[in-house]
């Protein structure tokens, strides 16, 4: 589906309640933000790769304002992420690495934990890392498959040069 654009307060109503329990990242921007033009391709690609696990929104102040008022955004780009339509944490400024950390953090659910597998394109350094892992003695069967796959992607990307593996 990519990035869905806002077009009014029903819509966005409409986008939080059908996404049910999914994740959904909420970009607050206007187009004369520079920071915003810096962050959106990002912002797409990370909807391409976690296209069946979070929804993504893009609200446009200047043409929502209702939206923008009723969730107190006062600073472009605002990044809130909601959860069974209720707002579960948020973040502004146009930093890459901490909308994924949010988004991994966020995403993982409550006991599952999740896998996020990163790549330093600069120094050629991948990163495995487990996330809000609490049963640390007992993998369960959904993680594992998850460890099964990044190593899989690891193991096609040839440029990777070393390996950093994590457990938070």
């Amino acid at each position: 589906m990519g990035v869905h654009h806002v077009s009014d307060k029903a819509d966005f109503s409409s986008q939080l309640a059908s996404a049910g329990s999914k994740l959904v990242v909420v970009d607050f921007f206007a187009t004369w933000c520079g920071p915003c033009k810096m962050i959106s391709p990002a912002l797409d690609k990370m909807s391409e790769e976690l296209v069946a696990d979070v929804v993504f929104l893009k609200v446009d102040v200047d043409e929502n304002e209702d939206i923008a008022t009723d969730h107190k955004v006062t600073v472009m780009p605002t990044f809130l992420l909601f959860r069974n339509g209720q707002k579960v944490d948020e973040f502004s400024g146009a930093n890459e690495s901490k909308l994924r950390e949010l988004i991994t953090k966020n995403n993982c659910g409550d006991s599952n934990g999740c896998i996020e597998l990163t790549k330093n394109e600069k120094t050629g350094i991948a990163t495995i890392c487990i996330s809000n892992y609490k049963k640390r003695n007992a993998l369960n069967d959904k993680l594992v498959e998850q460890l099964s796959q990044a190593i899989t992607q690891l193991e096609e990307w040839p440029t990777v040069k070393t390996s950093a593996y994590c457990v938070t």
